[in-house]
């Protein structure tokens, strides 16, 4: 089992347990949350990021399971903010800078 990391409660490293085209066929698409090149998916009750690029997925992380990820990360019940926190959240796991992921950080 690996080690996982967390910047505070959230989870700090990229999950990716499907196949890309195994994520495509299951993932379903939110399309109100999409912000440049990046894409909000749901996936087995879990809240996915997606980086799409010409209209192909070419990288994504599993963020956390739906219910948790509201109960704990947001104080917000509204799903509009628990749906942009979450997208935010795995558009940092997902940027690379110099060829390394930046991850979540106060340096943002």
């Amino acid at each position: 089992m690996r080690d996982t990391k967390y910047f505070g409660n959230l989870i700090n490293e990229r999950q990716t347990p499907y196949k890309i085209r195994e994520f495509e066929e299951r993932a379903i698409a939110q399309k109100k949350f999409r912000d440049k090149g990046y894409q909000l998916y749901i996936i087995d009750d879990n809240y996915a990021v997606a980086r799409v690029k010409n209209g192909k997925i070419t990288r994504y992380t599993i963020v956390g399971n739906m219910d948790d990820y509201k109960e704990l990360y947001t104080n917000s019940r509204d799903n509009e903010a628990v749906c942009r926190q979450a997208l935010y959240h795995g558009a940092c796991l997902l940027t690379r800078r110099a060829g390394r992921t930046i991850g979540l950080g106060y340096d943002l």
